[in-house]
């Protein structure tokens, strides 16, 4: 599974938390029923191109998570509330979970600041002389410009 291999263990806990049943489903059928709306926010975006750029379906695909994320935290809730073997398991879990976004931002943060160092390497450098206000023309210039050929 591509998906579960790039994004992390989300998509299979999500997927535990909704077909776990030990003596009833761990999501209720009312919050099910609440849920399936924002599963649309994950498929359309992930099979058609609604904006310009590819990476303005994240705006779209952010919604599915902030309903996703809860399901998820109430799995490793239930997870927590059982034997020592459970709980290690949510811990691990909880731990990928917050790792998988930890590398997501120092990996932003690290090409930041990678690009404020050649910006300001590039500010730092000396004025060249087409940045003054008045420059005058070369001769060379002059002297084509105003000779006709016949």
């Amino acid at each position: 599974m591509v998906l579960a291999q790039k994004h992390g263990p989300l998509y299979s806990l999500l997927i535990t938390a909704l077909l776990w049943k030990s003596e009833d489903y761990l999501v209720p059928r009312k919050l099910l029923f609440f849920y399936l709306p924002f599963t649309l926010c994950f498929i359309v975006p992930n099979s058609v191109k609604l904006a310009p750029w590819i990476w303005d379906n994240v705006k779209i695909l952010f919604y599915w998570w902030l309903a996703s994320a809860p399901i998820v935290a109430l799995l490793l809730a239930r997870l927590w509330e059982g034997k020592a073997w459970h709980r290690g398991l949510a811990a691990s879990f909880f731990l990928m979970l917050t790792l998988a976004g930890a590398l997501d931002v120092f990996a932003l943060l690290t090409r930041q600041a990678s690009i404020r160092n050649s910006i300001a390497t590039v500010l730092t450098l000396p004025r060249s002389s087409s940045s003054r206000r008045r420059r005058a023309r070369p001769s060379c210039t002059r002297r084509f410009t105003t000779r006709r050929y016949s």
